[in-house]
């Protein structure tokens, strides 16, 4: 039986069907089942259906000392959960922990100050209607990172764990998974249900694939789903490095990891698509010369003591209007650091990425002299139709604001001229406002979708297997810039020259003379947002006693 398929290919059931179980491990990093399988999983769709109630319960590990929850997740069994079943919800350190606790009984006269570590209680029971297709339901596999956080370092070789996603009562309608299959190109293995881990091998840099799927009682074999991951043991360090992407657990990564199925590169001497973990780590210190004469000619700054007034004769500063307009072009580059780290994390997007761009495109200046161009980001209308057209999360927010529901479910392409130009008018009033951020942070996630299709409609591939993740995002960046119709064109014609080696190089060679400025934009972006060396005060000492 053939049983690969193309990755991230979900069938319209997995996506409508409402969530029956989700572990919500208040630890991330232990193990990771919060985004699990959106269905049971119906076989037979052209079988009569009938409906059975179901009773899920809903458990907790809490702390002794004040009670607070440390990890909660669902069940199907009535019976209480076993060590493996809290290992499975909650990861090795936390059932470590549980396990280490002694035996603590309040209602028996015992004083609970003096118990410690954690005690397993069950919150409450609620029943859910579930169809059951002539007994040939089944329950879908999830996977878990048993020993490690999820995209992070771990200190030994990552194991995955290939599970049901809750146990069956032996009694239940339910057909009973057998064994479970694990694929990872050279080798196929198989394992009982209970006890199915997998050490993941050594990768490079691009990652692997591994696929997993179950056999169940009534000889049904589900259908295969993929994990990409990487997995680099650093030699210096004695540690992994794991990435992983898969459908069940989004979020994790960002930087358009999910839509194009690829890695962000490692080791390349930048910190582009680097995550902050504040807003000082987004200091920079460009000399931003547009910016400096701005500053300058409105009387913000005093050049005088500069003989050239401090102005060039394009009113960009000059050498010595820079020097004295550099404590203002420095104060005015960071002043919004943390509205572009929020509106990034909340958009997945890299947030010098985000930075360096409208240090190219503004220089933090809102005024621009080309028509058309509003904001820091100067965003056109045009762009407001891209933004809207691919990135549907913001269209239906922006839609049912605005406009009738059934309009809204319609999509953006099939609505007229008058509520596509009103909706744009809506998105362009955020410009100037403090959701400005958020905007252009939007755009460029819908930039991450639309360099998905342009590369699968011209190549007929993934994009991971045509170019690497920095081409992708200068393709992302071109498409900002010069517009899709010129990424598109430029890729078609490499396409046809270089299918084997394509690279960035190759479709800027065929960028139209109208598009130029597409080609280097990448690099002006990387330069404004990340290549630069870090400042003292980017340093926080914390001084304990």
């Amino acid at each position: 039986m053939n049983k690969k398929r193309k990755s991230f290919q979900f069938s319209l059931i997995n996506r409508i069907l409402p969530n029956i179980l989700l572990c919500m491990s208040l630890f991330p990093g232990m193990l990771h089942f919060q985004n699990i399988d959106n269905n049971l999983r119906f076989l037979f769709d052209d079988q009569e259906s009938k409906t059975q109630v179901v009773f899920i319960h809903e458990w907790g590990l809490y702390k002794w000392e004040n009670n607070s929850l440390v990890c909660g997740f669902r069940t199907y069994s009535e019976n209480e959960p076993n060590a493996e079943d809290i290992l499975i919800a909650c990861g090795k350190e936390i059932h470590d922990e549980w396990k280490k606790a002694q035996m603590c009984y309040p209602y028996q006269g015992n004083n609970t100050k003096e118990c410690s570590g954690l005690y397993l209680h069950r919150s409450g029971t609620f029943p859910v209607q579930m169809d059951i297709y002539d007994k040939t339901t089944i329950i879908a596999l999830e996977p878990g990172i048993v020993n490690c956080p999820l995209n992070g370092i771990c200190e030994e070789q990552p194991l995955i764990m290939i599970h049901s996603q809750f146990s069956i009562p032996q009694n239940s309608d339910i057909v009973k998974l057998e064994k479970i299959y694990i694929d990872d190109g050279t080798l196929e293995l198989n394992c009982v249900p209970t006890n199915c881990t997998y050490k993941l091998p050594l990768t490079d840099e691009k990652g692997a694939v591994i696929e997993y799927w179950g056999e169940y009682s009534n000889g049904i074999t589900s259908e295969p789903k993929e994990i990409i991951y990487r997995n680099i043991f650093l030699e210096d360090k004695k540690e992994y490095h794991l990435d992983i992407i898969t459908d069940n657990w989004k979020g994790q990564l960002n930087g358009c990891v999910y839509e194009w199925e690829i890695f962000p590169t490692l080791n390349n001497n930048s910190t582009l698509y680097d995550v902050p973990l504040s807003s000082q780590d987004l200091f920079t210190e460009t000399n931003y010369y547009i910016l400096a004469g701005k500053l300058i000619w409105m009387g913000i700054v005093d050049a005088s003591s500069c003989s050239d007034g401090g102005l060039m004769g394009n009113l960009a500063a000059s050498p010595c209007g820079m020097r004295e307009a550099k404590d203002q072009v420095t104060n005015i580059q960071n002043m919004f650091n943390s509205q572009i780290l929020n509106a990034s994390r909340e958009n997945g997007i890299p947030p010098k990425v985000l930075k360096g761009l409208i240090g190219q495109e503004s220089q933090f200046w809102r005024d621009t002299v080309n028509p058309g161009e509003y904001g820091f980001g100067h965003i056109t209308e045009n762009g407001m139709d891209q933004l809207l057209l691919w990135n549907p999360e913001y269209f239906q927010e922006l839609c049912l604001l605005n406009l009738d529901e059934n309009q809204c479910n319609a999509g953006y392409a099939q609505l007229g001229k008058f509520h596509k130009d009103y909706l744009i008018g809506q998105s362009m009033k955020r410009i100037g406002t403090s959701m400005e951020f958020d905007l252009l942070a939007k755009t460029l996630k819908a930039g991450c979708n639309q360099t998905y299709q342009i590369i699968s409609n011209i190549t007929r591939k993934e994009p991971r297997e045509v170019l690497t993740y920095d081409d992708l995002w200068r393709m992302n960046l071109g498409i900002y810039t010069a517009g899709a119709g010129c990424i598109g064109d430029a890729l078609e014609q490499a396409w046809k020259r270089h299918r084997r080696d394509l690279s960035w190089s190759h479709i800027a060679e065929q960028l139209d003379e109208n598009c130029q400025n597409a080609d280097g934009y990448f690099e002006k972006v990387r330069m404004y947002g990340a290549d630069f060396t870090p400042h003292e005060r980017m340093v926080e000492v914390v001084y304990t006693k």
